[in-house]
């Protein structure tokens, strides 16, 4: 088992630094056609401060840099380059204030979200991901066997990915992000549904059905890609005129209802599976803010209410 992790996260790797050079390094530096012996760390320094006005974050510029570290110290050992320029930049910092901050629905919102994936295949994935946090690796990772009806709780400790080749791993993304949450009384009713739905679906198609124990899967049993959980997405918000966001935002929209409707810090963290608190607040500041002038307000009126 253990070796199967490891040639997974091998191949994942692989495949991210792939896209890396795809989509990113080749567009960028092959318009300018510049040769090595005219590459110096300028022009390197350009490229990670342009990518990092464009959102990208310091860490994923990191793995742009070993990309590119490793493709230019490849030339010094051939001799094509005397020093390894990349060696010479200067790594940009993010400040606070310029991290990007994804966008969160009010209740209404995530009400009409709902709403408008009910029936659809995306249903069960959009439904983990806005109520519990879920990110969308972890709710494709979701299986059966990770739902007790009894306790009425989730365990998540699977992902599944998609570089070129679906990737399904035995493990989350960090110790924190394997956790266990109680479902709501409507999860779990909407839950027992699905499943005996996907069962009848089972014995309808026999051997055309594809047997695996994932909760995201087609009709027909095959678990959804997470290409197309990003593409459909969007497609469905803008059927039904509701803002664009990314899928990951229903993520941040749990945790932003959960900490306008009293709860910690700690609390969230532990729902959400951050590493570190940190990280909680980083992303829900503005909502720490908010709550501390609601905290003044209340102050204020009770003062004024002893006065009168």
């Amino acid at each position: 088992m253990d070796g199967a992790k490891t040639a997974g996260n091998q191949a994942n790797t692989w495949e991210s630094y792939q896209v890396y050079l795809e989509k990113h390094i080749r567009p960028y530096f092959a318009p300018k056609k510049l040769t090595l012996s005219k590459l110096n760390p300028q022009h390197l320094q350009d490229y990670y401060n342009q990518k990092l006005q464009e959102g990208q974050a310091v860490n994923t510029l990191k793995k742009h840099h070993a990309v590119i570290h490793g493709a230019l110290q490849e030339a010094v050992k051939k001799r094509l380059l005397t020093f390894n320029p990349a060696d010479q930049v200067t790594f940009p910092r993010q400040n606070k204030q310029d991290r990007f901050h994804g966008t969160a629905y009010t209740a209404e919102q995530a009400q009409q979200l709902l709403e408008a994936f009910k029936g659809d295949v995306l249903e069960p994935a959009v439904i983990l991901g806005l109520c519990y946090g879920l990110r969308k690796s972890e709710a494709l990772g979701l299986r059966w066997s990770d739902i007790d009806f009894e306790a009425g709780t989730l365990s998540i400790q699977n992902t599944v990915t998609r570089m070129k080749t679906l990737i399904e791993h035995e493990q989350t993304k960090s110790a924190a992000s394997k956790r266990v949450l109680y479902l709501m009384a409507d999860t779990i009713t909407y839950l027992r549904q699905l499943r005996e739905q996907q069962e009848e679906n089972q014995k309808f198609l026999g051997s055309g059905y594809t047997v695996s124990d994932h909760i995201c899967v087609w009709p027909d049993g095959r678990p959804v890609s997470p290409d197309y959980v990003s593409q459909h997405f969007k497609r469905v918000l803008v059927k039904n005129n509701l803002q664009i966001i990314r899928f990951h935002d229903l993520r941040h929209t749990a945790g932003s209802l959960l900490m306008n409707n009293g709860a910690t810090v700690k609390q969230v963290q532990e729902f959400l599976g951050h590493e570190k608190a940190s990280t909680t607040l980083d992303i829900y500041t503005h909502i720490d803010t908010e709550a501390k002038q609601r905290t003044a307000m209340s102050m204020e009126q009770a003062l004024q209410g002893d006065r009168s």
